[in-house]
């Protein structure tokens, strides 16, 4: 079974975020690549959602997210019936 991916506007706007500082310190190609890479991660947690645990801080296990780990980011998403809801993207510095 595949789920349903939903993407909160939180984490849409982390991904636009993550691209505007590629461009803007000089990598628009790369920005856009890393996007679409983001994107397609995002595609594939639908596939094996609970392959990622229920995330160690207390603070977002207590929600149900999970965190799914991607180069230096980490996307917090919970499983909902047959979705998957990307809640955000953080930086992984940021749940250290």
């Amino acid at each position: 079974m595949i789920y349903k991916i939903i993407i909160m506007p939180s984490a849409r706007n982390s991904i636009l975020a993550i691209g505007i500082y590629l461009d803007r310190i000089g990598f628009p190609l790369t920005a856009a690549k890393f996007v679409d890479e983001l994107y397609t991660y995002i595609g594939s947690l639908g596939r094996f959602p609970l392959k990622y645990p229920v995330c160690k801080r207390h603070i977002l296990a207590k929600k149900g997210y999970h965190c799914a780990p991607y180069r230096d980011w980490i996307f917090l998403y919970k499983i909902d019936k047959n979705n998957v809801v990307v809640v955000n993207v953080v930086h992984s510095s940021m749940l250290k």
